[in-house]
């Protein structure tokens, strides 16, 4: 029913008179679309049925959005409160004042930007099943919006492509946070040569706090070069042990594979491999607004085309990557220079 009643709505906008009576009929509000730009005649929020499904998809394509904390935001602008520092406990003798200590606070500051989509599809869509429309529409925008999130928070350089967000990986080599920083041992300059002791130092520096929560981000071919080839060595495999795989965990983390991660096989000195840690209380993710969608019929005319825009608001913010020696929630696994 979610993809028939998102397909109609999307016929609806299009002008498909079949559909306007059933949205009609079944309380779906449309608008006839017009390319003049006005929110109020051109703009519609998806019905709640298409949101969902845009939201589901890019919840299980996203790997960013799944693991980090996300907050609604009733505004554009949202400013969370942070624990920076706790109390401080003293001995106290007898009769002996004792010595005040303050809890301090400082604050993530959440602004929203617009990222969007264009899909185009040809004219004989309204002819084709309504529920395929609806689930390739909703398949392709949750794909392209989540991999723009992937993208911006984990690979952001804070340039305009992604909004001026500077995402985990860079944030941590950025040369203010080398207390997140695990260099391997020298020599181990390729997923190849990466080995048990890198993986179990990096394992190591991570703050107690952030155990809870903690996994291995790190591409496909990465997994399979380094994690995967360290655990078929370590002995007493079966043929139905290599049948099924290993299992994707590794010195008790599970692991998270994310293709926007380094994907290098040869040497690659002086590069992050993989990341290790907590994301959600490394990072924040804000919702200001679900996704929005317009659709033209006149702007590929001569390709006899409809055009559909897909947009949400959203703000991302890395903001807890440790400093020069202290290491933060989440660790960067560099290999060395040489």
């Amino acid at each position: 029913y979610e993809a028939y009643a998102s397909g109609q709505f999307i016929l609806a906008q299009m002008g498909n008179a079949k559909s306007k009576q059933w949205c009609t009929d079944h309380g779906v509000e449309f608008r006839s679309a017009l390319t003049t730009g006005d929110n109020k005649l051109g703009g519609f929020l998806a019905p709640d049925e298409f949101d969902s499904r845009v939201i589901d998809l890019r919840e299980e394509y996203g790997v960013f959005r799944a693991n980090t904390f996300v907050t609604s935001m009733a505004s554009d602008h949202k400013v969370q409160p942070r624990r920076k520092s706790g109390l401080t406990a003293y001995a106290v003798g007898d009769n002996d004042e004792i010595t005040a200590s303050n809890k301090n606070w400082s604050q993530i500051e959440l602004t929203a930007k617009k990222w969007g989509c264009l899909s185009k599809y040809s004219s004989e869509i309204d002819e084709d099943a309504v529920i395929s429309l609806a689930d390739d529409l909703a398949d392709e925008m949750a794909y392209a919006l989540a991999t723009k999130e992937d993208n911006t928070g984990f690979i952001g350089d804070g340039t305009s492509t992604y909004h001026g967000v500077t995402g985990a990986e860079p944030g941590i080599n950025d040369g203010s946070h080398d207390g997140s920083v695990y260099t391997a041992a020298s020599g181990n300059t390729a997923f190849s040569t990466l080995d048990l002791a890198d993986f179990e130092g990096c394992v190591g520096q991570l703050p107690q706090y952030a155990e809870n929560g903690a996994a291995w981000y790190i591409s496909k071919v990465g997994y399979w070069a380094s994690m995967a080839r360290l655990v078929d060595a370590a002995g007493g495999n079966t043929i139905s042990d290599l049948g099924r795989g290993p299992e994707r965990v590794f010195l008790g983390y599970p692991v998270v594979i994310s293709q926007v991660l380094n994907t290098t096989t040869g040497a690659d000195t002086s590069a992050t491999k993989c990341l290790f840690g907590n994301l959600a209380m490394a990072s924040t993710l804000g919702d200001r607004r679900g996704l929005s969608v317009k659709v033209s019929v006149d702007r590929y005319f001569e390709l006899d085309q409809v055009g559909i825009i897909g947009t949400t608001r959203t703000a991302i913010n890395v903001h807890e990557l440790g400093d020069a020696s202290t290491a933060g929630p989440l660790l960067a696994l560099e290999t060395p220079a040489s």
